[in-house]
């Protein structure tokens, strides 16, 4: 069992009080359940459903710190009532996101998380590479109005919003052809797992937000043991890889597919069509006729348009508010004592 470290003060470092009596402090590997617990019985208050499961959180916590970069929040009666998360991961943009019980909302939690998060992330400033700023992004229900209030008078602006789709097959889903001399198989992760990171870079390279991410880094869910690759697929052509679609089963009726794309020269082709539909099939095939992803709601990339041709339709908004920390400082981040 992890050592449970100590409880901190009621203020969050230079920012909002707990009620009295509420106390907080950093989690520990064996928070795990219980944090995913807490944001299971919010997303159902909020959207009716629950799409994250535990390996999800799992997967999360794989890229921070769980002792230095996530919070909890405990009443008196110490239940768990609030929960927040920053994901490092990318040097120059921390991905952050908070959720507070159904039952003990606008009681000054949500503000202490926010801030908590806040200051953390100024802590965290010199480990960012210098040249360029450091934005600080929370993710949340774009149907949540008070969130998106509190993160104004916190000085966030809104920048994006993404889609969640979704479409059910009661029968199985078409297929389509690939473009002429294009193969879809099944992913090689033993003499392919490369060139697919370097292709995913490329069809990347020109998206919202988009980091370098170093192979070794990405490479990281091929070592899991939630891996399967036989639900990973790839486009090629003349020997080279053209494209590729990631999905995964989520549930014993619902599959997800994670990530979907395609090389710049041949886009605008059908081939994305072709892999989303063959892990569509696919998924179909093992029991899993719902089928979810996300898709960023600016349509200039025809991702969005893509997914309505094929069935889609948006279930769940999420909004992206960013907050500029500005440029890494050696002088800057002194963890606050508390």
């Amino acid at each position: 069992m992890s050592p449970v470290p100590p409880l901190l003060q009621r203020a969050s470092p230079g920012g909002s009080p707990l009620p009295e009596g509420w106390t907080a402090r950093t989690a520990t590997a064996d928070d795990l359940d219980r944090a995913h617990a807490l944001v299971a019985e919010d997303h159902l208050d909020q959207f009716g459903e629950v799409d994250y499961s535990r390996d999800d959180m799992v997967e999360e916590w794989s890229e921070l710190d769980p002792t230095r970069d996530a919070w909890l929040v405990f009443n008196p009666a110490g239940t768990l009532v609030g929960y927040a998360k920053l994901n490092p991961r990318k040097p120059h943009w921390f991905e952050c996101t908070s959720t507070v019980h159904p039952a003990h909302r606008h009681q000054g939690v949500e503000a202490w998380l926010v801030d908590r998060i806040g200051q953390h992330a100024r802590e965290l400033l010199p480990r960012s590479p210098p040249g360029e700023p450091v934005l600080l992004a929370h993710l949340f229900n774009g149907r949540n109005e008070q969130e998106a209030r509190l993160l104004e008078s916190r000085g966030y602006v809104f920048v994006r919003r993404f889609f969640r789709m979704r479409v059910e097959w009661k029968a199985p889903p078409p297929t389509r052809e690939p473009p002429p001399g294009v193969l879809l198989r099944v992913f090689q992760p033993d003499r392919e797992a490369a060139a697919l990171h370097a292709l995913h870079e490329l069809s990347f390279a020109d998206h919202w937000r988009h980091t370098p991410e170093p192979y070794e880094q990405w490479s990281a869910e091929l070592r899991s043991e939630r891996f399967d690759p036989t639900l990973w697929f790839v486009a090629e052509a003349e020997g080279e890889l053209v494209g590729f679609a990631r999905a995964r089963e989520f549930s014993e009726s619902e599959g997800w597919v994670r990530v979907l794309g395609v090389h710049p020269r041949w886009r605008r082709r059908g081939l994305a069509q072709s892999l989303l539909l063959r892990a569509f099939g696919e998924l179909h095939r093992r029991g899993r006729h719902k089928v979810l992803l996300g898709v960023d709601s600016d349509g200039r990339s025809g991702a969005l348009q893509l997914y309505e041709r094929v069935g889609m339709h948006p279930v769940r908004l999420i909004d992206v508010y960013e907050k500029d920390l500005g440029l890494p400082s050696p002088s800057q981040g002194q963890t606050c004592q508390t």
